[in-house]
């Protein structure tokens, strides 16, 4: 009856005292490295696909690495180093994965593999490409395209954004004039959000709807814009300002408010959690790399995890990449020729995962059950874990 009436009182008083504690300033962490990865070159990108596997490309060759396991397989060699590349996973079909790499100055190829069968399933090579995203709809691949006569990256001109199928092999062009410098797919709906940059103007992102005759319409515009990324619904744009803040645009109020808190400048690389709004940043300050957790729909920090030790004089900061792992439980972070597959901390997770406030119960009735004994009368320490299993278990979704 003690224990029991122990438990109840813990339950009450656990989510004022840790609403107390949470107005702390948010200590910063070392990273829980669970397996690192070294590659032969450096790193251009990385994508996670089932059954704990990492997919690395380097300048050499594209691998498959099981990280639990610690095997590895090649997808593929390159004949000589590649100029750059980059892994573009299907947002819904895990099993697929684009490998985009250029192998010459402006000599771009696309490839497409079932990475369950290891197979090839598409390749198609162009002097006009730029880097694809994989569209909502169906077997569908989305790439701009430039015409032949103009340059690179010029302002203005007669670029596209084409969507191939590639299981009919056909394709649909959609002109947007300028040229966009950078492009992400609506994970839901058959539209993508593309950026401009107008001489003498702000620049700008502006949604095209994948139809006939349809303009691309502009949504958010600011002197300096790096990229965006959306959440897994499409609900959230997260907005990277190059050196000033980040963004949260809401797709369907069509406002946008800013993330709150330090370390929300100077962000270099971000992400979504796969299922929710949790969005992880990797920010520098002062020389100083960081990895931060934000919650998009209250605009709060969560966590802050230092990177700094994992960092070396060669590193090329500026190239890393990062991705969540499909089980949720982790996050990959690569730079120069290391991939580092990092603990994600609970808090992090559980306001997603379970319902609000048992992220604070939990970590206050653990530090309870541990302490509020003498050691004549400690709770057995399966009985302690048996209660903190049971709050988890009632409150997840």
């Amino acid at each position: 009856m003690k224990h029991l009436y122990l438990i109840i009182t813990i339950l009450f008083i656990a989510t004022p005292l840790c609403h107390a504690m949470e107005s702390q300033p948010h200590p910063i962490a070392e990273p829980k490295i669970i397996v690192s990865i070294t590659s032969s070159a450096n790193i251009e990108s990385i994508a996670c696909v089932p059954k704990n596997i990492i997919a690395i490309l380097d300048k050499k060759e594209c691998r498959l690495c099981d990280f639990l396991e610690n095997k590895t397989k090649t997808l593929k060699t390159f004949t000589k180093p590649i100029q750059s590349g980059a892994l573009i996973p299907h947002p819904t079909n895990k099993q697929l994965l684009a490998l985009y790499y250029e192998k010459k100055i402006s000599d771009y190829t696309i490839e497409i593999y079932d990475i369950e069968k290891k197979k090839k399933i598409w390749k198609k090579t162009s002097l006009r490409w730029f880097k694809p995203v994989f569209c909502s709809e169906i077997n569908t691949i989305l790439i701009q395209e430039r015409n032949n006569s103009l340059s690179h990256t010029t302002s203005s001109g007669n670029y596209s954004i084409v969507s191939y199928n590639y299981k009919k092999n056909s394709h649909q062009e959609y002109p947007i004039g300028a040229f966009s410098y950078y492009t992400q797919a609506h994970p839901t709906k058959k539209e993508c959000a593309i950026l401009r940059r107008p001489p003498h103007r702000p620049d700008k992102i502006s949604i095209l709807e994948l139809k006939k005759d349809t303009a691309p319409k502009t949504i958010f515009t600011n002197e300096s814009i790096a990229n965006y990324t959306y959440n897994n619904t499409g609900s959230l744009l997260a907005i990277n300002v190059a050196h000033d803040k980040c963004a949260i645009f809401n797709s369907e109020s069509l406002t946008h408010k800013w993330l709150i808190g330090p370390f929300n400048k100077k962000i270099l690389r971000m992400v979504f959690y796969p299922a929710s709004s949790i969005l992880a940043t990797i920010s520098n300050d002062c020389d100083n790399e960081f990895l931060c957790y934000w919650n998009a729909k209250t605009l709060q920090l969560i966590n802050i995890i230092s990177l700094t030790s994992l960092l070396h004089t060669n590193s090329k900061w500026f190239q890393c990449t990062f991705a969540f792992t499909l089980d949720e439980k982790a996050i990959v972070v690569s730079l120069y020729n290391k991939c580092f597959v990092i603990e994600i901390p609970f808090e992090v997770l559980s306001d997603e995962l379970y319902c609000h406030g048992t992220k604070n119960k939990c970590l206050f009735a653990l530090w309870a059950l541990n302490n509020l004994y003498d050691q004549e009368n400690m709770l057995p320490q399966d009985i302690r874990y048996l209660v903190i299993s049971n709050i988890l278990a009632a409150s997840q979704f």
